[in-house]
């Protein structure tokens, strides 16, 4: 299996380009937008995106995130390693 590739549409899928991928995050198990700028993609870590994707931030590499969910922007529920559920503001999950 190859590294993740996460692409974007911005006329319903007509049209992708390739978003850039931090160094060191490469396998990504789920993403997320509140909106079409903020979002979120767990890799193990949690990263964020205020900007449609083009840029990626965060990350506590050792917390262990399988799957999240968020309501709003700045909350999630996070799904850790050996069923551990975090909920509460992303900041301090980065």
């Amino acid at each position: 299996m190859g590294d993740s590739v996460i692409l974007k549409t911005t006329d319903g899928g007509t049209t992708w380009i390739r978003l850039p991928i931090p160094t060191g995050h490469r396998f990504f198990t789920t993403i997320h937008f509140v909106d079409s700028i903020h979002g979120y993609v767990a890799d193990g870590s949690l990263l964020e995106t205020s900007n449609g994707g083009s840029d990626l931030e965060g990350g506590k590499p050792t917390m262990g995130v399988n799957d999240f969910q968020t309501s709003s922007y700045g909350n999630v529920t996070i799904v850790g390693n050996y069923g551990k559920i975090y909920r509460g503001a992303v900041d301090q999950y980065h």
